[in-house]
């Protein structure tokens, strides 16, 4: 695993007008020490967004072309796929 091309991966639902949004959201190096109830990037915020959810690591190219397999072995096939 090249530390160099290594993402965390999360699933992220924000609100858009009246609708729930699903996308992937992808931050660059191993960000699993951080706190995800206290951070702002990834706490949730009542009515607008929810808390993001780690889905694994990522170690490909961008730009990304799905289907992409995590290195847990999780096959995601598209950026609301999660």
């Amino acid at each position: 695993m090249s530390e160099e091309n290594l993402w965390s991966v999360f699933g992220n639902e924000h609100k858009v007008e009246s609708d729930w949004i699903k996308e992937l959201v992808f931050f660059w190096g191993d960000v699993s020490d951080i706190d995800f109830s206290n951070d702002w990037r990834f706490k949730a915020v009542e009515g607008k967004k929810k808390q993001l959810m780690f889905l694994g690591f990522y170690d490909g190219e961008f730009p990304i072309e799905f289907p992409i397999t995590l290195l847990n072995g999780k096959t995601i096939n598209s950026n609301t796929d999660f």
